[in-house]
């Protein structure tokens, strides 16, 4: 697995993170493919390069095995760095400590920030992976 080292500098640790969880699925589940495609022909490439933009799900009659892979990378990562056994517990955790916490008494942040910056910080992954898997799991911070 090659991942480009700028990534963390252009992004953030949580987005590095969920790149290696992504690479791992495709590693693991989806190399048989690639070394029967190479087999059948052996022009087929060696090295696969994920899309930076995922394909519209409107569309998924339509996509090819590749995209459908992809699809599945996607869904798998964030599944595999906030197991669904733990994020219940440790945000249940956060939610009593937010009652006591400084900077939501000042009002400087509000509880739903505050509890997803702090699983975000937990489980090195991005804010935006951590709302939408509280999203996918039927957590509603408000």
């Amino acid at each position: 697995m090659i991942i480009d080292p700028d990534t963390l500098l252009k992004r953030n640790l949580g987005c590095m993170n969920n790149t290696i969880a992504h690479e791992s699925v495709h590693w693991f589940k989806h190399r048989n493919y690639y070394i029967l495609q190479s087999v059948i022909d052996r022009k087929c490439a060696v090295a696969f390069r994920c899309p930076a933009t995922p394909r519209s799900e409107m569309y998924e009659e339509e996509w090819t095995d590749e995209e459908w892979m992809e699809w599945h990378a996607n869904s798998i990562a964030p599944r595999i760095l906030m197991p669904k056994q733990t994020v219940g517990i440790v945000l249940e955790r956060l939610m009593q400590e937010s009652k006591s916490n400084a900077f939501i008494a000042a009002k400087l942040m509000t509880p739903t920030r505050w509890v997803i910056e702090q699983l975000a910080a937990f489980y090195e992954v991005s804010k935006q992976s951590v709302e939408i898997r509280l999203k996918e799991l039927g957590h509603h911070l408000s």
